[in-house]
């Protein structure tokens, strides 16, 4: 699998910038930064015993195989870091790692991996190897079939990264969970996500976020999601988070205009409220 992109600005500060300049603890536009030129992958993906077991290795994003649910991809659902990946893990940019999974019978399964903490798309390399600064995680989590395992889907999580010593990062850690479940007769799927962290590598040290996602006419999708966090800075207040989309699918074409809200940001304790207007386009052939 190879994946390579170019991300850059229009206007002085990025998309996912440009809320935490405003004063907000999390980026409302997840992946729409200014990095120019990365490797998004270079993976090897090898799939096991028809299907019901497989691995990844090589230069991989950490957050593709931890943690996901039917929302997780800020390019077709929301684009808040708090109702993607979530900002109470410490999740390292694409690094060389290894990743992997199985269905344990039936209904349970489990998922574990180790990536470069230091990881960098920007600037891919093996350094990992040098001073071995890791950052790993593992799931275990129930679903109702394989086929539904990002939407039928309850686990938790529990991650782990050693103290990177270059970026004066700490040591840390912490734990994750999420519910969800969908609805076929009304194309509804309600989540509840959150989790916990201990030490500073992670935006936050405690995140709740709640919404619902339903599926209209054949590909468009419309999401509604609120959520609570408190940063690991110090000297910040607790902050609310918001977001409504509705991605309009016409054909390859999709449009998804959205506005958040930002609640007692916490990087601004002078302003009470932040609104964000929002419009995404994407192509795909």
């Amino acid at each position: 699998v190879f994946r390579a992109d170019n991300r850059h600005r229009y206007t002085t500060l990025d998309p996912q910038n440009g809320s935490i300049a405003a004063g907000s603890a999390l980026p409302t536009g997840s992946l729409f930064s200014a990095r120019e030129w990365g490797l998004v992958n270079l993976q090897w993906s090898q799939a096991l015993f028809d299907g019901q077991a497989g691995f990844v290795v090589g230069m991989t994003p950490a957050d593709d195989y931890f943690h996901a649910y039917a929302f997780a991809n800020p390019l077709t659902a929301f684009s808040n870091l708090a109702f993607s990946t979530g900002g109470e893990i410490a999740i390292p940019d694409t690094g060389f790692g290894l990743a992997g999974g199985g269905m344990l019978g039936e209904h349970w399964y489990f998922k574990a991996g180790a990536h470069d903490a230091n990881g960098s798309s920007s600037d891919p390399n093996l350094d990992v190897f040098g001073d071995w600064e890791l950052y790993k995680n593992l799931e275990v989590g129930w679903t109702s079939s394989q086929d539904k395992l990002f939407l039928d889907n309850f686990h938790l999580g529990i991650w782990h990264t050693d103290e990177r010593t270059g970026a004066g990062v700490p040591e840390s850690w912490g734990i994750v969970g999420n519910a969800s479940w969908y609805f076929e007769d009304s194309k509804l799927l309600p989540f509840l996500r959150g989790g916990w962290s201990d030490g500073r590598a992670a935006l936050l040290n405690g995140q709740v976020s709640a919404g619902v996602g339903r599926q209209f006419r054949e590909r468009d999708l419309g999401g509604v999601a609120v959520s609570w966090g408190s940063p690991s800075a110090a000297g910040t207040r607790d902050q609310w988070t918001g977001e409504l989309f509705y991605r309009l699918q016409l054909g390859n074409l999709a449009i998804t205009p959205s506005v958040q809200f930002v609640a007692n940001p916490a990087l601004d304790p002078t302003e009470d409220l932040i609104l964000i207007g929002g419009l995404r386009a994407r192509i795909v052939f």
